[in-house]
């Protein structure tokens, strides 16, 4: 996968339903045990709550979990859960806590309620793209800084470090697939003098 979508910072918000509190809580996890030590602790803090309900999927072997905690089936729980996976947002635990408020919603009520909550935490979390990237260094002599810098910027690379000695060690990263249009810059450009050793890859946000 050389893309994924996910979201960056954890979220809270809430939203009233005939008199039903829907708190929807979102963090950003990649792995199984992150997702249920943030379940466990929101139980803890909502404990008097009617319903805690969660899905999340996570990107490492394509876990995917949910639980209605006690509404209707298909009614809690699989909205949550298709809130993520119909915007193919993954690396994500969506918890929404409900107070109920007395008054019944029915199936149709609580289905885009959850629905709502979900999404309005998921986007609050804002939304972002990762994209697998190449890390790399370039040793650069200083009479060629310039010309250099120039196509580091041209080529939307974005830096990660810079050490200035005898000579200067850049630092950047590039997406995966832009590299092989950088190391022809540079060849091109420096007449074949420099190019770009790879570090190591990893997945940036874009």
């Amino acid at each position: 996968m050389s893309s994924y979508k996910t979201v960056k910072h954890q979220s809270e918000c809430e939203i009233i339903e005939k008199k039903s509190r829907f708190i929807a809580l979102t963090y950003p996890v990649t792995t199984e045990e992150e997702a249920l030590t943030y379940l466990e602790a929101a139980r803890k803090k909502y404990y008097d709550a009617t319903h805690v309900v969660f899905a999340y999927r996570i990107r490492n072997n394509q876990i995917q979990r949910f639980s209605d905690d006690g509404e209707p089936q298909g009614t809690a729980g699989v909205p949550v859960l298709e809130v993520l996976s119909k915007g193919e947002i993954t690396d994500t635990l969506s918890i929404v806590v409900r107070y109920f408020g007395g008054t019944l919603l029915g199936a149709g009520g609580l289905i885009r309620a959850y629905s709502k909550s979900a999404h309005e935490g998921v986007t609050a979390s804002n939304v972002i793209t990762m994209a697998e990237c190449v890390e790399f260094s370039i040793e650069c002599p200083y009479h060629l800084l310039g010309k250099v810098e120039h196509i580091l910027m041209e080529q939307d690379c974005r830096k990660l470090n810079v050490e200035y000695a005898d000579q200067i060690t850049m630092k950047y990263y590039i997406e995966e697939s832009a590299f092989p249009k950088l190391e022809a810059e540079l060849r091109e450009a420096t007449n074949a003098t420099l190019s770009a050793t790879v570090l190591n890859q990893n997945f940036y946000e874009l």
